[in-house]
């Protein structure tokens, strides 16, 4: 009984300080508007904003995430502890990536990894789309085929009708 209350003194009165020292990392990304789709930064090209990258755990949940501004310095994940790393770009209506959209990455005690992603802008997107307006229908032909289906429509409901009728009137 002696022994166990001496240990209670010794337990309560001695100052436990318990400081896990959690080795960290950081991951940085650089969003660009890769202008010419080289899928390289030039010295040219200019940080594109509205672009949303996340950092997931390898099993796909999100930890992070940060939506890219027009400040030429990259944006920092920090504070990441040791380990595997899912980072993805997210295309939206705004632009489309001329790179791969997402890597796995690994954390080092104290290490910096930095990924680079080229998009380009959803205006120059469409500057090259062009529209085949010869395959439309005009509108004669569009009222005459319209008229062909009523008229069949209306046959096969006349049909129907008379068959069911048929069947009734016995």
């Amino acid at each position: 009984m002696r022994y166990i209350f001496l240990i209670f003194c010794v337990l309560s009165f001695a100052p436990i300080v318990a400081t896990a020292q959690t080795a960290t990392g950081e991951i940085c990304v650089v969003i660009f508007e890769d202008t010419n789709q080289s899928g390289a930064r030039d010295s040219d090209e200019l940080p594109l904003e509205g672009v949303a990258t996340t950092v997931a755990l390898p099993d796909g949940v999100i930890i992070r995430s940060h939506i890219s501004n027009s400040l030429p310095e990259p944006y920092c994940f920090e504070e990441l502890v040791v380990g595997d790393y899912l980072i993805t770009f997210v295309d939206s209506a705004n632009h489309q990536g001329t790179m791969q959209n997402s890597a796995l990455l690994t954390v080092s005690s104290g290490g910096r990894m930095s990924i680079d992603y080229g998009a380009i802008a959803q205006d120059a997107l469409t500057a090259e789309v062009t529209v085949d307006d010869s395959s439309e229908l005009s509108t004669t032909n569009r009222l005459l085929i319209a008229a062909i289906g009523s008229v069949l429509v209306m046959m096969l409901v006349g049909g129907l009708g008379l068959v069911i009728g048929t069947l009734f009137i016995r």
